[in-house]
């Protein structure tokens, strides 16, 4: 009740009910905690309605919520992942893995990989992804795990073009906005390929669409900067929230990789073939190629090499793995195709 009172502050229900008064419209969100405020607890619900807060915040604007003891394990596995996360670089528990990217048209060759960042903390396990980068992001770490993960990937590929890779392998990195942004970027990451005898052409930065609301003048300048330099444009899952479709006649590219969550629904999702129709005829537009993530079994893979999906990446293919464990011999890359049963993440 308490709730859907404090929501309509920001829905506006009843607005039009004073056609002849002052309209006004509120921003912002809400945390609630429900409990017996005493001088013994003040302090726990305060800080129990700030954690609330947070979490209404990260879902948009007018959002009101409730608090549950689950948002507070989670502000507190974040401050420990924060503590832990400024110095794993230094105590080396982040390795990188490649995932090979496919030319559907001549699937023998490989000749480019997805570099993926993968974290074993001594003190929390295996820590996905998608909890510590946000959370790098958010801090500011971003910035130096980022310089981290650019030079150990052209060290990575480095070492596999002398173990036999082709030479001209393409490995894929992935930049945030934060990185982009700063003064050295461009710097650091063509001081980081030559220090390892690699060529500008040897490295791809992928961008997401949430790279293009932050500051879309000075990125198309930077990614402009790169290009001019040989280094290509990615952008990654594409489709996810069509922000960067007003954006995109502006920006440099050299390919486009669709969203997994549609390649994953592909075969049930009408909705999800009609986007996947539309981003195929896009690249062709563009005159670029259309790379689909995710995918883990043969009828999609044929599905959407019919439609003219011309690079594939995915479990189907291959799990991300170390570099070490790729054989590369006399200028070729192989891989071996993951078994289609093997789902694991």
């Amino acid at each position: 009740r308490y709730r859907d009172m404090l929501s309509q502050l920001f829905i506006g229900e009843g607005l039009d009910q004073h056609p002849s008064g002052k309209k006004y419209v509120y921003t912002g969100n809400v945390g609630m905690v429900m409990t017996e405020v005493t001088s013994e607890n003040i302090t726990q619900v305060l800080q129990e309605a700030w954690i609330t807060l947070k979490h209404a915040q990260k879902q948009g604007n007018g959002v009101v919520s409730l608090f549950a003891s689950e948002m507070r394990e989670h502000e507190l596995y974040n401050i420990r992942l924060h503590e832990h996360l400024s110095d794993a670089i230094h105590h080396h528990e982040f390795h990188l893995v490649l995932q090979p990217i496919i030319d559907q048209g001549d699937e023998e060759h490989c000749r480019e990989g997805e570099c993926l960042i993968r974290w074993h903390s001594k003190a929390l396990g295996n820590v996905p992804p998608d909890r510590f980068i946000p959370l790098a992001e958010e801090t500011g770490l971003i910035i130096p795990l980022g310089k981290w993960v650019i030079e150990e990937a052209c060290r990575e590929l480095a070492a596999m073009i002398a173990r036999g890779a082709p030479k001209d392998f393409v490995i894929y990195i992935n930049v945030s906005a934060i990185q982009l942004l700063q003064q050295d970027f461009a710097w650091h990451l063509m001081d980081s390929i030559r220090r390892s005898g690699l060529i500008n052409a040897n490295v791809c930065i992928e961008i997401t669409e949430r790279v293009l609301t932050s500051n879309v003048q000075r990125i198309s300048k930077m990614l402009n900067y790169l290009r001019r330099h040989g280094i290509a444009i990615a952008l990654d899952d594409f489709g996810a929230n069509f922000s960067s479709l007003s954006y995109l006649h502006t920006l440099p590219f050299d390919s486009i990789k669709i969203d997994r969550h549609f390649v994953s629904g592909y075969l049930g999702d009408d909705k999800a073939k009609s986007v996947i129709n539309s981003l195929i005829v896009l690249a062709r537009g563009f005159k670029v190629p259309l790379i689909a993530e995710g995918i883990e079994d043969e009828s999609v893979k044929l599905q959407l090499q019919q439609l003219g999906c011309q690079k594939a990446q995915g479990y189907y293919f291959h799990r991300p793995a170390e570099f070490s464990s790729f054989r590369c011999d006399t200028g070729s890359f192989y891989y071996q195709h993951a078994k289609p049963e093997d789902k694991s993440r």
